[in-house]
């Protein structure tokens, strides 16, 4: 029996050791999935207005299927932030607000803003459960601003990996379950698949779900939670840099660099 019909995902679009890819409609696929069976929810569902009734449905299964201590982090607008957090506190409660920083600062027309960040909104299922502490609510990688969340190559409104990175590594567990109810083209399940997590993605596009599968075929090299990682990027340290906390200078000066605008509030890079 593969491992997501224990899920009640008896017929999947792909599989393999780690991820399953559902094509279909969320709100038809996520009633399959038992009670308290998913220990991460990590999404980024569509924002415009025509949209709205995504969030109430969202939150309702989100706080079904998770497990007690399960975290929700979805993406969302900041022009209908209040009404999100609205729907979802009716059935999860709230932890945080993180963010994706964007260096490229597109205009919010009609708000007349120049937007530099993205929000993350964290909520629970009761007392968080946080695997792999401490976790930074900027979900670039160590403060480095994104250039990608304006969309990617494969989808119009696509992710960065660093997007995925931090809560898949930190809040979760190797074989923990992460769930992404709109994969698009595969961000959550590729990375929960580099992290040696599980991943449950549903996609209703076919186009897709097909580039999502394409991009889960590529072999990995699993990684366990003994395994040492790079407080920047997540990526295994060499035993030849078993002194290091980073995998390599550039990653070492990024963090140093978010570390010098934290405590000088100078934003200059330290030299190493």
């Amino acid at each position: 029996m593969a491992w997501h019909e224990a899920y009640g995902i008896t017929k999947s679009f792909y599989s393999d050791e780690c991820v399953c890819i559902v094509h279909g409609d969320f709100r038809e696929v996520l009633p399959q999935l038992p009670d308290g069976s998913i220990n991460l929810v990590l999404t980024d569902p569509p924002y415009t207005r025509e949209y709205d009734w995504v969030w109430p449905i969202l939150g309702n299964e989100s706080s079904r299927v998770l497990i007690p201590g399960g975290s929700l982090i979805t993406l969302c607008g900041h022009y209908h932030m209040p009404m999100v957090i609205s729907e979802l506190t009716k059935y999860l409660e709230w932890y945080w607000c993180c963010q994706i920083p964007n260096r490229r600062k597109p205009m919010q027309y009609g708000w007349h803003i120049s937007v530099s960040w993205k929000p993350a909104l964290w909520l629970t299922k009761g007392k968080a459960i946080i695997k792999h502490w401490p976790i930074s609510d900027n979900l670039a990688a160590a403060g480095k601003a994104s250039n990608l969340w304006q969309g990617n190559k494969t989808h119009p409104w696509g992710q960065s990996e660093e997007m995925a990175i931090q809560p898949i590594l930190r809040i979760i567990s190797n074989m923990d379950i992460v769930l992404d109810p709109f994969l698009g083209s595969g961000t959550t399940a590729w990375v929960a698949k580099k992290l040696g997590r599980k991943c449950i993605g549903i996609e209703i596009d076919e186009r897709y779900a097909h580039m999502a599968a394409d991009r889960c075929r590529q072999g990995v090299l699993f990684v366990t939670d003994n395994d040492r990682r790079c407080y920047t990027c997540g990526n295994i340290l060499s035993s030849k840099r078993s002194d290091s906390r980073y995998c390599s200078g550039r990653c070492r000066q990024i963090a140093y660099r978010k570390r010098c605008s934290q405590i000088a509030a100078c934003g200059k890079s330290i030299h190493t």
